[in-house]
């Protein structure tokens, strides 16, 4: 199983509510970030992106445990899982600004959240 998903995309989710913050006081956590984001929806892809292809289309952080896609960088993604999948809705018609979440705050992000490509 490792060998098959090592490195790659096989599942994306929608966020169910906010942000929780959770304080790691025993060193248990895999990732070293402490804000978690709760899912709801997971989508399993039947094709995940082999990680060959994922690594020609982004840049991976490889000192983190996250790497942050930005305009291209998503749309890239998204067209090579469109090739080999079915997208669920939530992605279909998703799309990031070049800027990604830089400048967002309390009192804009829901118009750059929930607005739509035309």
């Amino acid at each position: 199983m490792a060998d098959r998903y090592s490195g790659t995309i096989f599942a994306c989710a929608t966020v169910a509510e906010d942000t929780i913050y959770l304080k790691d006081e025993d060193k248990l956590q895999h990732f070293k970030s402490n804000i978690f984001a709760p899912v709801d929806v997971i989508h399993l892809f039947e094709n995940p992106l082999p990680k060959d292809e994922l690594y020609e289309l982004v840049k991976i952080n490889k000192s983190g445990s996250t790497t942050s896609l930005f305009g291209n960088h998503f749309i890239n993604i998204k067209n090579a899982f469109a090739k080999r999948n079915t997208l669920p809705y939530f992605l279909k018609n998703a799309y990031l600004e070049e800027n990604g979440f830089y400048n967002i705050d309390d009192c804009n992000w829901i118009s750059v959240a929930c607005s739509h490509k035309s």
